[in-house]
């Protein structure tokens, strides 16, 4: 992928690390221009979602570029994949379209808060060449910065088996996942009386275990566990 960089905000300067994640929506020549903006509102909502897991976890805003392609800058990368699955479940649970998304981790040199896709540094360099190299059936990956080859190592095959359980979804149990997701404990019943048509726990017991929640759960923790413990969690 490549970046033009354009009215430049701000200079990085400190040495804190970033998640980017840039994505395209599957398949999008399929769907018509109304099914695409419903697409685009679905995955701002879910941002504005993720805005409220943590102060300043987002940073300028969703940028979309090249019609069906986004990206989006977050603060703290220890909690990146936990929001790259949880945007893959609003739209998987959307029923319209679901996204491939990249996640790169590393360093930010460049920062265009007016339009995140024009910026630049390392982040933004990882997360774009895996989108641009990523191969079917893969719908998720995430790369992080070689100085840490300990968690650079680990974390893109984790990943890889949380894609493959994603790849199962139905929409329902997406709908429902999303729920789960966020960082602040949900109990099973909140979140049966959250859906626009509430349903029981039992219910929503039976769509997480089909959907392997507590395993895609445990390795969101493992992840987020090894990526604070080697200093890519921002305070």
């Amino acid at each position: 992928m490549i970046v033009m960089l354009t009215a430049l905000d701000r200079d990085m300067t400190d040495n804190s690390q970033y998640a980017v994640l840039t994505g395209d929506f599957i398949k999008s020549s399929q769907l018509s221009a109304t099914e695409l903006d419903a697409v685009k509102s679905t995955l701002r909502n879910a941002v504005d979602a993720v805005k409220g897991w943590k102060r300043n976890l987002v940073k300028g805003k969703l940028a979309f570029f090249r019609g069906d392609s986004w990206q989006l800058l977050l603060t703290d990368p220890a909690l990146a994949l936990r929001v790259a699955i949880y945007l893959r479940a609003r739209l998987i649970g959307g029923g319209l379209a679901d996204s491939r998304i990249a996640v790169g981790i590393g360093s930010v040199k460049n920062l265009s808060v007016s339009d995140i896709s024009q910026s630049t540094g390392e982040a933004f360099s990882l997360s774009g060449e895996q989108l641009d190299s990523m191969k079917d059936p893969a719908r998720l990956t995430c790369v992080v910065s070689p100085s840490v080859p300990e968690t650079a190592a680990l974390i893109p095959i984790v990943v890889s088996l949380c894609d493959a359980l994603i790849s199962e979804w139905t929409q329902r149990q997406a709908e429902i996942v999303s729920l789960a997701a966020a960082p602040a404990p949900v109990t099973q019943v909140e979140m049966g009386n959250a859906l626009e048509k509430p349903v029981s726990q039992q219910f929503i017991a039976k769509s997480l275990k089909g959907s392997q929640w507590r395993a895609i759960e445990k390795a969101l923790s493992e992840v987020e566990q090894s990526l604070a413990e080697n200093g890519f969690k921002q305070p």
